[in-house]
């Protein structure tokens, strides 16, 4: 008896889940189209940029907003956003550079709804000390020589070393939200299908 109402329990929490990723989807679209409208309004001499960099941000705003209040969503939409602004850099010539810079934004409120979700703090098996350094060992090491790299004098341009900070070390956390959403292979084929 006990069995069958943990497996209905997931199987409810299952289908709100899906319904509550759906909802997103839905409202983000509309807010997407509003933003694209004002953008399209806003672009000046081309309003095909103006409309999807203005529908862009209005989306990004709302996915950090999403991601602050449940990181889970947030991490969701980043997936779908990563994909959209690289969709965005191919498919319009003149999209400027800083186009994929909205996507640094999802991912700091992430973070942040991640260090401040009180899911983080329930009891999980830890990895013994051994195995835990001969992981954190090498990314450490390794944001050690992004750092050292980033101020090589033979870096061109100082921004560039500071976009490589950006690039290897603000993204190496996505790891550990990764692992804390995948947390069984259940979760990871609801998700991925």
């Amino acid at each position: 008896m006990g069995q069958t109402a943990f497996v209905k329990g997931r199987y409810q929490e299952n289908i709100a889940a899906s319904r509550t990723v759906g909802r997103a989807l839905v409202y983000g679209s509309i807010i997407a189209m509003v933003g694209a409208g004002v953008g399209a309004a806003l672009g000046g001499e081309s309003p095909g940029i103006g409309a999807v960099l203005g529908g862009g941000g209005i989306l990004i705003m709302a996915a950090s907003v999403v991601a602050l209040a449940d990181w889970r969503r947030g991490f969701l939409l980043l997936a779908l956003i990563v994909l959209a602004e690289d969709s965005v850099r191919k498919a319009i010539p003149g999209a400027p550079g800083w186009v994929n810079l909205g996507k640094d934004f999802v991912v700091a409120t992430c973070y942040l709804g991640y260090f401040f979700s009180p899911r983080r703090f329930e009891p999980r098996e830890r990895l013994p000390g051994k195995v835990r350094g001969l992981i954190l060992l090498p990314i450490f090491l390794w944001y050690a020589f992004v750092v050292v790299q980033a101020f090589n004098p033979g870096v061109p341009h100082f921004l560039l070393g500071i976009s490589g900070i950006r690039t290897w070390v603000l993204y190496m956390p996505v790891l550990w939200i990764a692992a804390s959403y995948f947390r069984d292979a259940e979760t990871a084929q609801r998700s991925l299908n």
